[in-house]
């Protein structure tokens, strides 16, 4: 039967796997949730790996509380695979929902991941973390909320993504909302690579952006759709030695 999985407190996980040679591998046609603060539907760490999903049956996430997340993968050789899986998370501002740290990897096949919150990430790749997309759809409302962040030479690839940003300019952080970042912000110093591929982006909200690249980042565009829309909208830009090639 289905798998129903629910867990609620400070540093939850509903499903983990730490250490090298650890392996958790879940069927589609599950629903996991998470209620509280740090806390992380899907977690691999230390060398742990999980795969989720498949190809016929929907499956769902969902987290909610400060600083939670969908999915959150930390270390080398920690790896999280989902395919056909769609998620959300709701918690308020700053983070970011699915999030691969510290050499591991993130692949997504499929399914989206839904946001609501001022200044979050939806995916995010940092300090030579790698995360690929292919198909997945990707939904944020919030001010200064952004689809994806590139930062510390974390690499994000994308191939047929979704992107459908709203808002506007994040007072408290003086962010803004857009579709792909690749750029130092808070605690990390330099961009690092993003690449997308056949993709869509569409950005609404005062000095909304498609994709912007800073701080030493490097982001290749290959047959994409930016529009953007708003006061000062941007659709795609460089600055402090950022570099961007569009073909």
């Amino acid at each position: 039967g289905a798998v129903d999985i629910a867990t609620t407190g400070a540093n939850a996980y509903a499903v983990r796997a730490t250490g090298t040679g650890s392996q958790i591998g879940l069927a589609g046609g599950f629903s996991l949730s998470t209620a509280g603060v740090n806390a992380a539907a899907v977690m691999a760490d230390s060398g742990g790996v999980v795969s989720l999903g498949g190809t016929d049956v929907a499956s769902t996430i969902a987290t909610t509380g400060a600083f939670a997340r969908v999915y959150y993968a930390t270390g080398a050789g920690s790896l999280i695979a989902a395919t056909n899986v769609d998620a959300s998370f709701d918690f308020g501002g700053g983070g970011s929902g699915a999030f691969a740290d510290q050499g591991a990897a993130l692949v997504l096949n499929g399914g989206s991941i839904a946001s609501i919150g001022n200044a979050v990430n939806n995916v995010a790749a940092s300090n030579g973390a790698s995360v690929s997309l292919t198909g997945v759809r990707l939904t944020l409302s919030g001010d200064g909320a952004s689809g994806l962040w590139a930062s510390n030479g974390g690499s994000i690839i994308g191939d047929g993504v979704t992107i459908e940003a709203t808002g506007g300019i994040d007072e408290a952080t003086s962010l803004r909302t857009g579709g792909a970042s690749n750029d130092a912000f808070g605690p990390t110093t330099s961009g690092g690579v993003l690449k997308l591929t056949n993709s869509t982006i569409t950005a609404s909200g005062r000095s909304a952006y498609g994709v912007y690249t800073s701080d030493g980042g490097v982001t290749t565009l290959v047959g994409d759709a930016i529009a953007t829309t708003g006061p000062d909208a941007l659709g795609v830009g460089v600055g402090r030695a950022g570099r961007a090639t569009i073909s």
